[in-house]
């Protein structure tokens, strides 16, 4: 689930497709589209914030089937395994035509999509650093 923070198009709402390692970011003000934009129109994406934690009524399930079950040991076991990981994170992106989208995600699928764009903007940087003289990858 995507909860939009802020954007330059005003009044505008986001929602994201994700498929198959691909991303599309859809900015929509009433039947308009003022924004449409895929994995070639981002010039970065910045990871704000990050929230990890478990759904804490499965981790309280999963403690009393192991209590029940085993005994003590059981319980604590049950608890620290009966809830679900989930992460939370918040990130910016900056296209290439100048306007920007703030949000935050809770969908693994879409999260992990936007890490390995981050990840690629990391390893660019590194390579062009080590590499002075080099403005950009496969230029000399």
């Amino acid at each position: 689930m995507t909860r939009l923070i802020d954007t330059s198009h005003e009044g505008a709402s986001l929602l994201i497709k994700a498929s198959f390692g691909q991303i599309q970011l859809h900015l929509i003000k009433g039947f308009k589209t003022p924004g449409k934009y895929t994995a070639t129109d981002i010039k970065s994406v910045s990871q704000i914030d990050e929230e990890k934690f478990r759904s804490g009524g499965k981790a309280v399930v999963g403690a009393l089937v192991g209590g029940v079950l085993t005994g003590g040991i059981g319980l604590l076991a049950g608890a620290a395994f009966g809830g679900r990981r989930r992460k939370t994170s918040s990130y910016m992106v900056i296209f290439n035509d100048g306007h920007h989208v703030v949000f935050e995600e809770k969908k693994a699928s879409i999260s992990k999509i936007l890490d390995k764009i981050i990840e690629k903007e990391r390893a660019q940087i590194a390579v062009a650093q080590a590499r002075p003289g080099v403005s950009e990858i496969g230029e000399s």
